[in-house]
């Protein structure tokens, strides 16, 4: 990618138009690029949390279409469940 576009929120926090915004204009075409590149059209899985804005979003992109499937984690996870705070942000800690 060659170029940013940044997003302002009112308060600053993530709302439904700007996640909305990022599936539609990043996540996607970010996912067909990398279908594309290794040649893969079975399921992508996206690991979501249960943040309302998300799934506000989600309700309006068809993710069907792109074989993107959906799985929330559990309401009031621990951090032993949360896969990036596991993999990722975990060995930050």
């Amino acid at each position: 990618m060659n170029s940013l576009e940044i997003i302002h929120t009112k308060k600053g926090y993530i709302n439904a138009r700007a996640f909305e915004f990022y599936l539609t204009k990043i996540f996607i075409p970010s996912l067909r690029l990398l279908r594309h590149r290794f040649n893969y059209n079975g399921p992508a899985i996206l690991m979501m949390d249960n943040y309302e804005p998300h799934k506000i979003s989600l309700e309006k992109v068809d993710l069907d279409s792109e074989n993107v499937v959906v799985h929330f984690l559990p309401l009031h996870s621990s951090d032993q469940m949360l896969t990036l705070d596991i993999e990722i942000f975990g060995n930050l800690k």
